[in-house]
């Protein structure tokens, strides 16, 4: 009795079907399996998955969940504790554990010295110590504070604040150091990376209103006398000086041959930028080298244009004004790889640190999703400031929208027509549903049929007939004696369930059984102990609910005119694909010859099938 069960409801089967298949998003298998495929065998039917879902749901557990409905040749999860395990697992699936994330942000992150403290939205913090990124090369905090006191040239008087100014403004030059300055201005000679420099700093970029504002009252030279004035505009226009100290203040200002960095600092430092309005104006104050002398005003040109000193000591005043090997490495180079994070430092060694212990799941990151869609059966998951990720949903492809929008269809597709549902069996092309219907010759044929609803497949109502013309009864206690092929008149055969031995091509259900014995009109009515009865053997065993035993003499059902011994029963058995159907006789008591069959008459008997609904 393996493969034999009593008819399941094929309307609540198929209720719990389609319940389930609105309600269950993605298990934790290969991406190609079946929700419903309970047992992974790589197909979903109502008695191996289907039975398994209705026991569980009915209790059962343990082998009594599992046993005869296991696609054992197929299944990847063979064991009743896995497979009772996911049913529990997919009944107790909610939209909202489908649609749960992490969208945590990061919150909370600072830099204090060498201490990098990153923090996280609703979880806890951790500080990185990155002192060991620190290089060693170039000047200590102590030396670029006293650079910095410099620059800003604290502690002259206004005289020599105004120098600077006159200093500023190149009054009394030549023509020919004024149109050095325009070739100057015109920036000729220079890359376009160093011309796109100076037009940032001429454009104040960066800096804020404040400077902006400083700088601005600096160039009209605002506040200082107007020798001061003629004193900057000389030593703007060089005047005074040799050509090769001309040409080095140009490519000074012009920053050649030193790096990106470099040149980046100087510009900050130009701006002022990261400096209060205090430090600020101290600064512009010595620029116009305000209450100095005019012989310290010259010391100061001078100074400035590197007069009496060679081209090395000139190099190395520059490199030490620009701050070159001080520590301001760009951090380049940093990532995160799942939970391991990479902080890259231009110019070291880089360093990771471990985040798993900030990843508790119960934060959110307030990522926007962006950039979704769906081509195919292929749906793209797009995120905010991240990359994108697809998903195969070719399993799921399961609705097909109304029938008469399209003709083409895979197995498993649901589709609506006439407001009604219906499920594709095969893949096939133009068939209608609801308008099929079974030929009762096809029971020994594979399935055939292209739409299943909800009320089931078509319902078919039909009869297998069969029987012998021998007298022939069975000896004392003998058993299960098979009569002849479907569908024909043959002999017994005694001892063997060859002859009658059929196999099945598609599911159908057993749905009648009765035997006729034609008897002489003078038989006697005489009932054996045990009885003379008929049994219905699938896959070999006999089917205690298709045992049909003969009752006493009486009038012939079919034709009254002659006397028989009669049996029948209603059933419900349902036969699967493959399964092998016979009839057998069963004498379980001692002959008597007044239970002899008529010599003239026979034995009947008709079997009522359906290979749809019932």
């Amino acid at each position: 009795m393996n493969l034999i069960t009593n008819t399941l409801s094929t309307k609540l089967w198929l209720s719990l079907v389609l319940l389930m298949y609105l309600s269950v998003a993605n298990a934790d298998r290969d991406e190609d399996t079946l929700v419903l495929d309970v047992d992974a065998s790589g197909t979903v039917t109502p008695l191996t998955d289907g039975l398994m879902i209705l026991r569980s749901m009915f209790g059962f557990t343990d082998d009594a969940l599992t046993n005869a409905a296991v696609d054992l040749t197929n299944c990847q999860d063979c064991d009743s504790e896995e497979i009772e395990k996911y049913i529990a697992d997919v009944r107790g699936l909610t939209f909202g554990k489908i649609n749960s994330v992490d969208d945590q942000n990061i919150s909370g992150s600072a830099l204090n010295g060498t201490t990098l403290t990153i923090g996280i939205e609703n979880g806890d913090s951790e500080s990185v110590d990155l002192s060991g990124l620190i290089d060693g090369v170039g000047v200590t905090s102590s030396q670029a504070s006293a650079i910095t006191a410099n620059t800003a040239k604290t502690g002259i008087t206004s005289s020599q604040a105004s120098a600077i100014t006159a200093n500023t403004a190149k009054t009394g030059i030549t023509t020919d150091q004024a149109s050095a300055i325009t070739a100057n201005t015109a920036k000729t000679g220079i890359t376009s990376d160093q011309a796109s420099a100076i037009t940032a700093n001429t454009g104040k970029t960066g800096i804020t209103s404040d400077q902006a504002s400083a700088i601005t009252a600096n160039t009209a030279k605002t506040g200082i006398t107007t020798d001061q004035a003629s004193a900057i505009t000389a030593n703007t226009a060089k005047t005074g000086i040799t050509s090769d100290q001309a040409s080095a203040i140009t490519a000074n200002t012009a920053k050649t041959g030193i790096t990106t960095d470099q040149t980046d600092a100087i510009t900050a430092n130009t701006a002022k930028v990261g400096i209060t309005t205090d430090q600020a104006d101290a600064i512009t104050a010595n620029t116009a080298k305000t209450g100095i002398t005019s012989d310290q005003a010259d010391a100061i040109t001078a100074n400035t244009a590197k007069t009496g000193i060679t081209a090395e000591q000139a190099n190395a005043i520059a490199i030490n004004t620009s701050k070159s090997s001080t520590d301001d490495q760009n951090i380049s180079g940093s990532g995160l790889s799942g939970t391991t994070l990479t902080i890259g430092i231009e110019g070291g060694n880089s360093e990771t640190v471990n985040l798993s212990s900030l990843q508790d799941g119960i934060g959110t990151d307030d990522q926007n999703i962006s950039g979704s869609s769906l081509t195919g059966t292929t749906l793209t998951i797009g995120i905010e400031g991240g990359s994108s990720e697809t998903v195969n949903l070719s399993s799921l492809q399961g609705f097909a929208g109304d029938w008469q929008t399209s003709t083409l269809y895979s197995k498993g597709q649901m589709v609506f027509h006439r407001r009604k549902p219906y499920w594709a069996l095969l893949a096939h092309s133009g068939t209608e549903p609801d308008t099929e219907v079974f030929s009762c010759s096809s029971w020994n044929a594979a399935e055939s049929l292209n739409w299943i609803g909800i009320a089931g497949a078509p319902s078919s109502s039909c009869t297998w007939t069969g029987g012998t013309s021998s007298n022939y009864r069975g000896d004392d206690g003998v058993a299960f004696t098979s009569y002849g092929s479907l569908n024909s008149v043959a002999n017994m055969a005694n001892s063997s369930d060859s002859s009658v031995l059929v196999t099945t091509g598609q599911g159908l259900t057993i749905t009648s059984f009765k035997v006729i014995v034609n008897v002489g009109w003078d038989h006697v009515n005489f009932n054996p102990i045990g009885g003379w009865n008929f049994k219905f053997v699938i896959d070999g065993s006999a089917v205690a609910d298709g045992a049909c035993t003969l009752g006493g003499v009486q009038s012939g059902s079919l034709n009254g005119s002659v006397k028989t011994l009669e049996c029948s029963s209603s059933l419900a058995l349902y036969v699967n694909t493959g399964s092998t159907i016979s009839i057998a006789s069963n004498w379980n008591a001692t002959r008597s010859f007044r239970d002899e069959v008529d010599e003239k008459s026979d034995i009947d008997w008709y079997v009522g099938y359906s290979l749809g609904d019932i």
